[in-house]
C-alpha cells in the first residue's frame, strides 16, 4: 500500500510539473508581445 501511495505521488508531481510548463509556455507569447 505504500508503494502505491508513493507512485501515485509521483504521478501527481509529474503531472504538476508538466501543468506548470503547459501554463508558462502558454503564457510566455503573450508577455513576449506584450514587451
Amino acid at each position: 500500500m505504500s508503494s502505491y501511495g508513493e507512485i501515485f505521488n509521483q504521478l501527481c508531481s509529474i503531472c504538476l510539473l508538466c501543468l506548470i510548463k503547459y501554463s508558462i509556455l502558454k503564457v510566455l507569447p503573450g508577455s513576449l508581445m506584450a514587451f
